[in-house]
């Protein structure tokens, strides 16, 4: 049996062993969801499809599927407002990156207070931290999450987003949110088959909206008359600048937000 010590300001101190795979590896997903006020998860449908897709892209078993599944489906009838985050687990074993088929999967719920919806519009700027690619994690909402990290420190005071491009130089999403662009009458959002995270409040608009799933590069956005993001917590904001580049509000954008917010009520 390993040993594992705390610090303290006293020194070391012996302490449980840390053996969950989501702190050793990064070995979990997560799902941060905004809740209506009488504590539904209006979008929960997309939520629960994600993290059952990336479930199984990880190879978890159909016995920890089923335990997952459960967790979320008291997690979305608690009737509590606000934000609640649900971080998944493969589970506990010692040292050493394989994993046994029959682990039992570790399920964390934090609830959190929501902020407002904005309309204000997003100072963005371009991230120096590039996106990996990796096909057997893109679209994932996984635990390896130190490239966003890296990203939102970095952000520079008063800019609020930044574009992520991948190593390739296009552009992927924002550290916290998916994009979208508008060129010539049509709306654009990056294909996401090599790196970034499938968003639920994207696939929310495309059953709404004709989007096309397109290579976007750094050119592609001096074309743009309208940018735009969009995540779970904040629903669709539109960007006023990225650098020297200055885009408009645009209209349908409104509209959205409008469906989206209505769904909190």
């Amino acid at each position: 049996m390993s040993e594992t010590f705390f610090w303290h300001s006293s020194g070391w101190q012996h302490s449980h062993a840390c053996t969950d795979r989501a702190v050793q590896f990064g070995d979990g997903l997560f799902e941060t969801m905004r809740c209506a006020a009488d504590g539904s998860v209006p979008l929960a449908d997309y939520h629960r499809n994600r993290l059952v897709a990336g479930l199984k892209k990880l190879g978890f078993s159909a016995n920890a599927r089923a335990v997952v599944g459960e967790a979320f489906e008291s997690a979305c009838h608690s009737s509590h407002p606000g934000v609640i985050k649900l971080i998944v687990s493969r589970g506990e074993t010692e040292r050493g990156y394989y994993a046994p088929a029959d682990l039992t999967p570790t399920v964390r719920l934090q609830h959190f207070p929501a902020s407002d919806f904005s309309d204000k519009p997003l100072s963005v700027c371009l991230s120096d931290v590039r996106l990996s690619q990796q096909p057997a994690l893109a679209g994932l909402k996984h635990l390896n999450r130190l490239e966003q990290v890296l990203a939102r420190n970095a952000l520079p005071d008063g800019v609020d987003e930044a574009l992520m491009l991948d190593t390739q130089g296009n552009i992927i999403e924002g550290i916290m949110s998916n994009v979208l662009i508008s060129i010539d009458g049509e709306w654009h959002t990056p294909r996401l088959e090599l790196s970034g995270v499938n968003g639920v409040t994207l696939a929310w608009l495309k059953e709404r909206a004709t989007i096309h799933e397109s290579v976007i590069t750094c050119a592609d956005l001096e074309r743009a008359c309208a940018l735009v993001f969009c995540n779970t917590l904040t629903g669709f904001r539109s960007a006023s600048s990225c650098g020297d580049m200055v885009y408009s509000e645009h209209a349908e954008v409104s509209l959205w937000q409008k469906q989206l917010r209505s769904l909190y009520l």
